[in-house]
């Protein structure tokens, strides 16, 4: 895998107690998944055991030996005076086939025959007959000129690229999934700035209000008003920092941090003023691009034109070119004296001739040939069907981070604007015009405007890295978008 990031590129700031505190961007944390996160590396093992089909495939071009060595000793009763009471043959063979991307098959072979028997006709006895011979088919109809196996390894390896980008595909969800996983956690962070905020108003809130207690400013009731508004205050903190942790528990587990007791924090927050309006037509011109399920609807109609070939090359018959060429030669002496004979004795035999086989229906074929047409149309459809949610999809998903692009600014000044009426009737409670439970209902109001605000801007985060993932560009940020054989 291409994507490499060490810990040491990252900043670490010391904590105070057992761990280790590490800053990350979302880039760092995105690109530290890709190198560590389990579930992606399985991914990977589903393209890498995919190409080996492309092996598997290419293996009808491998060069085949074959040897065999027998020994025989005869001593049958014969009808003929003549017939020998004894014969022993010993045969050593050994040949080497191989087919070639043609269509050509190529075979040689060299045989050593020993034969020794006490008929009283025999001349030679013993005698070694040693044979060497090449031999050529040459496919002319189906698989014409080797049609076939180059289509099939072809389709192969058609179907291994579009395992890969459902590999890339999967990895990418996963890489959403982190991604959102950061940026929520950077949510549950300002969730907790918030209540922390509010905690200290509560707490400002119930000293003031214990001083006019003991000046005799208030009632009892408005001090146990502020005094519980105080504790809820607390409380909010404590749960807010809890689901701090589990946030940071989870992405800690996508990044697969091998360090004990290491803590993860988000060295980027949400700036949503400063982000771009998203337009479609660039938007569409990525997805096409760049999306992995269209680019397998693409590389699946190639499959099924060059599967409906190869069944309208089925309907030929099958038509083979042979042809041989051998020599041998024939001693008493011995197996080197016999193969020595070979070329220095002019003893050829040869031939050439051509053969038919043809089913007459070919009933199978026509209907293979009938599927992979139909096959062709419905993947041809399946794209076409494709092209339309894709662009439904990115046109949708653009207009959303544009409304919730306006929605968290607009909250943003929602909270503001909360913020500082909260502020303006603190000064107002601290002049005496106004009262407790006022405070604390502006404080509420203050709260939720901020919480909301956060939330706004999480959505719209969340919905920018949708959008990318539906452009198909959002893992190709981080990776060179190949998938490496692993040691």
């Amino acid at each position: 895998m291409a994507v490499s990031l060490s810990f040491a590129q990252i900043l670490q700031v010391p904590r105070d107690g057992t761990g280790v505190d590490y800053l990350l961007s979302l880039e760092e944390a995105t690109k530290a998944a890709l190198n560590n996160n389990f579930d992606v590396q399985i991914i990977q093992y589903d393209t890498l055991i995919s190409r080996t089909q492309e092996t598997a495939a290419e293996s009808i071009y491998d060069t085949v030996l074959e040897a065999s060595t027998k020994y025989r000793r005869d001593e049958s009763a014969g009808v003929s005076t003549l017939a020998p009471t004894e014969s022993r043959t010993n045969d050593h063979n050994i040949g080497l086939s191989k087919k070639l991307p043609s269509g050509t098959t190529l075979e040689t072979d060299w045989t050593n025959n020993r034969g020794s028997s006490n008929s009283s006709s025999n001349i030679t006895s013993p005698y070694y007959d040693s044979t060497a011979e090449i031999a050529l088919t040459q496919e002319l109809g189906k698989n014409f000129f080797g049609l076939q196996d180059r289509g099939k390894i072809k389709i192969t390896r058609l179907e291994i690229e579009n395992a890969e980008f459902t590999s890339m595909d999967k990895i990418e969800g996963l890489i959403t999934d982190v991604q959102k996983v950061y940026w929520d956690l950077v949510l549950q962070h300002e969730r907790v700035s918030i209540e922390e905020d509010m905690f200290q108003q509560a707490k400002r809130l119930y000293d003031l209000n214990s001083e006019k207690f003991r000046d005799g400013l208030i009632e009892k009731p408005e001090l146990l008003d502020s005094e519980a508004n105080y504790h809820l205050r607390a409380n909010a903190v404590m749960q807010a920092g809890n689901i701090l942790a589990t946030k940071e528990s989870t992405l800690e587990l996508l990044l697969n941090l091998e360090q004990v007791s290491v803590r993860v924090i988000p060295s980027e927050g949400f700036n949503v003023d400063q982000q771009p309006v998203e337009e479609e037509t660039p938007s569409l011109e990525k997805a096409f691009s760049n999306r992995y399920d269209y680019q397998q609807a693409k590389k699946m109609i190639e499959a099924r034109k060059i599967e409906l070939s190869l069944n309208t090359n089925n309907l030929w018959p099958q038509i083979d070119l042979e042809a041989s060429y051998a020599r041998n030669g024939i001693d008493g002496g011995s197996f080197k004296d016999g193969t020595q004979d070979i070329s220095d004795e002019d003893n050829p035999d040869y031939w050439i001739g051509v053969s038919l086989k043809m089913p007459l229906e070919n009933t199978k074929e026509r209907a293979q040939r009938r599927s992979a047409e139909l096959k062709k149309r419905q993947a041809i459809l399946a794209m076409k069907s494709l092209e339309r949610r894709v662009m439904v999809d990115v046109i949708d998903r653009v207009r959303n981070c544009n409304v919730l692009r306006d929605v968290a600014m607009n909250q943003v000044k929602v909270a503001d604007l909360q913020s500082q009426k909260l502020e303006a009737e603190m000064k107002r409670f601290n002049a005496g015009r106004s009262d407790t439970n006022t405070v604390i209902r502006f404080q509420e109001d203050a709260i939720q405007a901020r919480w909301l605000a956060a939330q706004a801007k999480f959505a719209y985060y969340s919905a920018r890295i949708d959008l990318r993932r539906s452009e198909g560009v959002l893992l190709s940020s981080y990776w060179d978008g190949k998938i490496e054989q692993r040691q």
